[in-house]
């Protein structure tokens, strides 16, 4: 999954590691999007058509992440490694490289 990803921004950006570039995406992004007749930029996300922020929106987008994180952490092939290490101490390592590892998927995506 982050072969493509990593090749893509060697290619557009120079740089390989994506998650360095976010920025610069997004600077074009934006402007970009006055060009094409977005109403709503991505800058304001949480925002109403007037630009007041809006907390349940941003409540429900944390709750999102949270949601995905620990869904996909607890898909059986992910539990069952948690049960093949000898100790209670390399269970708890498991666990930290896999939530490393669903975190680097998840920032990475687009």
């Amino acid at each position: 999954y982050l072969i493509p990803v990593v090749i893509m921004s060697a290619k557009v950006t120079g740089v390989p590691i994506p998650q360095l570039m976010y920025g610069q995406a997004l600077e074009k992004i934006a402007a970009l999007e006055p060009a094409l007749g977005v109403v709503k930029t991505h800058t304001a996300t949480f925002a109403d058509a007037k630009g007041v922020m809006n907390f349940t929106d941003g409540l429900n987008f944390f709750a999102l992440i949270l949601c995905l994180m620990v869904g996909t952490a607890a898909l059986p092939h992910i539990l069952m490694r948690y049960f093949t290490t000898p100790s209670v101490r390399d269970a708890r390592k498991s666990v930290a490289w896999s939530l490393f590892f669903i975190f680097l998927l998840y920032f990475t995506a687009p």
